[in-house]
């Protein structure tokens, strides 16, 4: 018998000012209903603006489609149906409902990341929609922590040149609950942090730019796709860790977590 998972990773929003990463790459997009920027996270660096001639849109939705790496935009204008996809390289604005291409345009060449496709996946007995608005008032990790999971094995890996520092962080209190073994001081834990660390899309940040009231601060990394490169494997131990030879399944899951499959598991 082969174990799958039904869920497929299709976060999206319907807000007007939306902000996510471009799977498989180092860039991000800031999305409007009429705008498009396209930027490095790290630098900052436009590599694409433009003010799209589309005019108001109804229905305006975009979606981080993970499982097939891109972003899907579309929403309804008084010309009619629009949608494009925005790849690590170029963005493909199609003709209607179709997936025909009617323009393509390239903003940088060769530097998209080829990850592997059999990702770790995760499931924990969530299937409510993906809306990242509802997802992040409800705070339940059951449906946060299977995107975390995946997104983060989605993204190219950065240089962590960062100096260790004894200064207390949220992502600190993560390691220190894992560490000790305290399931319930996890789960909050990672709320926490979740809560700090993300906006928009899943898009990390490295300051509370929320001013959400959290004294200690996010992680000390100026990387912000560090924030998913360093709480990814403290995810996995989560679940699995494997030590001198010795596989421990589920060693600190927090209650919460009554049922859940992980697949593709790699020692």
């Amino acid at each position: 018998m082969i174990i799958k998972i039904a869920n497929r990773f299709r976060p999206f929003s319907h807000v007007e000012n939306c902000i996510t990463l471009i799977p498989n790459s180092d860039l991000a997009a800031e999305i409007y209903p009429a705008y498009i920027h396209v930027f490095n996270v790290a630098t900052n660096v436009t590599l694409y603006k433009k003010q799209l001639p589309f005019g108001a849109l109804d229905k305006f939705t975009v979606m981080l489609n993970l499982e097939k790496g891109r972003i899907e935009v579309s929403g309804v204008a008084a010309s009619g149906y629009i949608r494009y996809f925005i790849y690590p390289n170029f963005i493909q604005f199609l003709k209607r409902e179709k997936e025909e291409e009617r323009e393509k345009v390239v903003f940088q060449e060769g530097k998209e990341v080829t990850l592997p496709s059999d990702k770790c996946r995760l499931s924990l007995g969530c299937h409510k929609a993906q809306n990242v608005e509802a997802i992040f008032a409800r705070r339940e990790l059951t449906e946060i922590l299977p995107l975390w999971f995946f997104l983060a094995q989605s993204l190219p890996k950065v240089a962590d040149i960062e100096k260790q520092s004894s200064s207390p962080t949220l992502f600190t209190q993560v390691e220190q609950a894992l560490n000790t073994g305290d399931k319930e001081g996890i789960y909050e834990a990672l709320v926490r942090f979740f809560q700090a660390a993300f906006k928009g899309l899943f898009f990390p940040r490295l300051t509370d730019s929320y001013h959400q009231g959290f004294v200690l601060p996010i992680m000390e990394v100026s990387h912000p796709l560090l924030i998913l490169q360093k709480s990814y494997p403290l995810l996995c131990q989560l679940f699995f860790q494997e030590r001198e030879k010795v596989w421990n399944f589920l060693p600190c899951l927090p209650v919460q977590f009554h049922a859940g499959k992980l697949c593709n598991l790699t020692t």
